[in-house]
């Protein structure tokens, strides 16, 4: 059995227990840090309550579609661009079942048969919070494999680190500036000029889990220990904030760069301060065939 998801009349269909079956599909391939997908988070998602696209672009047309003849199995949700010929895979779960998962990738990918390219795990999605992309292929290889053996190529976009966060009282750091903007904490030192000599980007989407977005230091101020310090109280204000758990998506995939996405050096310092990486994360792509 495959139903479609088309907002009040889908949910209907999906009880409560059905809701919760399919919430823990997908915590089953949570990540570390991750907040639990809740019954109301994906009621959310499949009604449309929520912004089908956290970047903003607003012009997505989503579909949810589940299989399973004796509870839920499996759950994949495509969307298509309306402003582009682009279809989208957004998230995939079946358990790691082969039958499964290839079951729902070819009922979305002929839904998308018309698009000249479909990209799979490349946007952030309303079931994470922290809205960080990319399908951990280590973890979910059937997953991936099946991807691959439909025609797709895959693409890094990023290695995915974790903290739990100290127990100890949390504190600021008095030399350092702490501002909010549009529900970002922005943590910045300040030379004696006033010039920002390095900043980083916090927020907490989500009760009790933190993302670090960015952290950076001014090129002629790098190597005096400026990121550690900062990353330092990043991880302090964390605290202060309520999380007890951080964690941050590196864009590493070209490390001998020496430019912004160079970053073997900040992942050096994560570590140092007790951040573990846990997985590279990949998107995937296909061209339509000719």
């Amino acid at each position: 059995m495959t139903v479609t998801a088309r907002g009040q009349l889908f949910v209907r269909r999906m009880v409560v227990g059905h809701l919760a079956a399919a919430a823990g599909l997908i915590n089953t391939d949570g990540l570390p840090g991750q907040p639990p997908c809740t019954v109301q988070s994906l009621f959310d998602a499949l009604v449309g309550r929520v912004d089908p696209d956290p970047l903003g672009r607003n012009d997505l047309d989503t579909c949810i579609d589940v299989v399973g003849n004796d509870g839920i199995k499996g759950l994949v949700a495509y969307a298509r661009r309306r402003s582009e010929d682009t279809g989208l895979i957004l998230w995939l779960h079946g358990m790691e079942q082969p039958g499964i998962i290839g079951r729902l990738l070819d009922h979305a990918l002929h839904q998308l048969a018309d698009c000249s390219v479909v990209e799979a795990f490349d946007l952030p999605t309303v079931l994470d919070p922290l809205a960080v992309p990319g399908l951990a292929a280590l973890r979910r290889p059937v997953t991936a494999g099946a991807l691959l053996s439909r025609g797709f190529t895959s693409r890094p976009c990023g290695r995915y680190l974790h903290r739990r966060l100290p127990s100890a009282t949390a504190r600021r750091d008095e030399g350092i500036r702490y501002e909010l903007y549009d529900g970002l904490h922005q943590l910045k030192v300040v030379g004696p000029t006033g010039a920002t000599l390095a900043d980083a980007t916090l927020s907490l989407p989500y009760p009790r889990h933190a993302v670090l977005h960015w952290i950076g230091v001014e090129p002629e101020h790098r190597r005096h220990g400026l990121g550690r310090r900062l990353l330092h109280a990043c991880l302090q204000y964390a605290r202060t904030l309520g999380a007890d758990q951080l964690v941050c998506h590196v864009d590493d995939h070209n490390l001998a760069a020496d430019d912004d996405r160079g970053r073997s050096a900040a992942i050096a310092m994560y570590h140092r301060v007790g951040f573990t990486s846990v997985v590279h994360l990949t998107s995937y792509a296909r061209s339509r065939p000719n």
